[in-house]
């Protein structure tokens, strides 16, 4: 379960390395995101917002370790996530598509 939400990681990567920068910057982004995204979450603030956060999602892999495992929640949270990829892989090819590889 934790390989399966670690793919958002990789596949946000994969999109911004489709666009015109360097691999570095695009991981480095992609650590950004997810460094705001948790800021976000765990901020007393914005506890109204914080189970719309993607880190809620990625963190689904604990809830195995519960006595009574939450299937429902799980299924729902990485529905989510592949819907996340989806639209990651689609935005990567439409960026990747659009770059002009000779110089």
């Amino acid at each position: 379960m934790l390989v399966a939400a670690s793919l958002t990681v990789t596949m946000l990567a994969l999109t911004l390395s489709c666009f015109d920068v360097k691999p570095g910057t695009a991981t480095a982004l992609a650590v950004a995101v997810f460094l705001v995204d948790e800021f976000v979450r765990l901020q007393p603030a914005f506890v109204t917002i914080a189970p719309y956060c993607l880190s809620t999602r990625l963190l689904t892999w604990r809830q195995v370790f519960n006595d009574t495992i939450p299937w429902l929640r799980i299924q729902r949270n990485y529905s989510d996530l592949l819907r996340v990829d989806v639209v990651l892989a689609l935005v990567a090819w439409w960026a990747f598509r659009r770059r002009e590889l000779t110089s």
